[in-house]
């Protein structure tokens, strides 16, 4: 995650250099206590994306249960979500005290209860890991840290690729 920086109502010391004033970081509040620090916003940005991840794997979950001949084509896909909630959940602060499920479904509700043909729950899985890419994509480029980006970028690029496979099963279903 990128590094927080100082709120920008914060004054900053500085020492007269041979160029002139050079900053020697943020000022003492007037009680000599540290300046408050504003919150990190790749944070904000990764508690929407666990949000959305743990989404993904309850929706995958639900069309197990729904279909359980659905188990070994969506075993893949389910480890996958899984391993990005893991660690997002290790990246976060508090997310271990976030609760497991959010009423918005992190971005997909409205989806309803899975199908219970084979061709139209793929079709639905297909479409959500397209839209789970896009989602991560956009958060790879709202990411300040490079490196919060990246790992962004290659969940996107796992849902795309995972969206392909299921939109291959679901045509294979026919």
């Amino acid at each position: 995650m990128a590094a927080s920086s100082v709120a920008a109502c914060t004054t900053v010391r500085s020492t007269p250099g041979p160029d002139g004033p050079v900053s020697t970081g943020p000022s003492p509040t007037p009680d000599g206590s540290p300046p408050a620090r504003a919150a990190d916003p790749d944070v904000a940005l990764a508690r929407r994306v666990l949000r959305s991840e743990r989404a993904m794997v309850r929706r995958l979950d639900a069309a197990v249960l729904a279909q359980p001949a659905l188990r070994e084509v969506l075993a893949e896909p389910r480890a996958i979500h899984r391993r990005h909630v893991t660690l997002l959940v290790e990246a976060v602060p508090g997310a271990t005290d976030m609760p497991p499920s959010d009423p918005d479904g992190g971005g997909q509700s409205g989806q309803g209860a899975p199908s219970r043909r084979r061709r139209a729950a793929m079709q639905s899985l297909s479409r959500a890991e397209s839209t789970q890419a896009e989602t991560l994509g956009r958060g790879a480029f709202a990411a300040r840290s490079g490196a919060f980006a990246r790992v962004l970028g290659s969940m996107a690029a796992s849902s795309a690729q995972q969206a392909s496979v299921l939109g291959t099963s679901a045509q294979d279903a026919a």
